[in-house]
């Protein structure tokens, strides 16, 4: 979503930020603001319970990514040259975050989990500091059975190619060059730039 607070002089300009909460009925959204820039410094010094916030959006892409590739049937039995049964099983979802990149993915592997898809996650940061979420994360991967690496640094391409999953969606979450590096690995390896997704940085 697009963030501006127009009775504050210098924050009148609209900027992104991702949302990491998923829509509730009390219209809470949470936002996690990195402060390396005046506008994001703003944020943290001059603003106060009650100001005028002009939101505009949103305008992500994961979900309808998601959502546009949702389910697809799979015969599991024949009676006679009929079908007996279909099983609907969803495409397996493999989600690379790079540092505050991870920011945008954290509703979506929530809605995906929630969805019944099988979610395969590999995140990397400079620091230790830097791997936002890290406990929550873990408790998250704990509770539903998926898969979550963490790491500082970045991983190796057998690793990137180690979380494939065959028919999976791939969603990168990071720098423009993670999303380059990543998006030739998977194609490399057989994966569809159909069946990728990236929300760039830029506006």
């Amino acid at each position: 979503m697009f963030l501006r607070f127009p009775g504050i002089h210098g924050m009148h300009a609209l900027h992104p930020f991702s949302v990491v909460n998923r829509p509730n009925a009390a219209g809470m959204m949470m936002f996690v603001i990195r402060a390396d820039g005046d506008f994001t410094r703003m944020v943290g010094s001059e603003l106060n319970p009650g100001t005028v916030t002009e939101v505009v959006g949103p305008y992500g892409r994961y979900r309808p990514f998601i959502d546009g590739h949702d389910r697809h049937a799979v015969v599991v039995g024949r009676t006679g040259g009929v079908p007996s049964r279909r099983c609907i099983r969803m495409r397996p979802v493999v989600a690379y975050a790079g540092g505050i990149g991870v920011t945008p993915l954290l509703p979506v592997i929530r809605y995906v989990n929630e969805r019944g898809y099988d979610v395969t996650m590999l995140y990397s940061a400079r620091t230790n500091a830097d791997l936002l979420y890290h406990d929550e994360l873990l408790r998250w991967a704990a509770r539903t059975g998926n898969r979550i690496r963490m790491r500082v640094g970045r991983f190796t391409e057998d690793e990137f190619v180690d979380a494939m999953r065959p028919g999976a969606l791939y969603l990168i979450g990071g720098p423009e060059s993670m999303r380059r590096d990543v998006t030739r690995i998977l194609i490399r390896h057989g994966v569809r730039s159909c069946d990728i997704c990236y929300e760039p940085f830029v506006w």
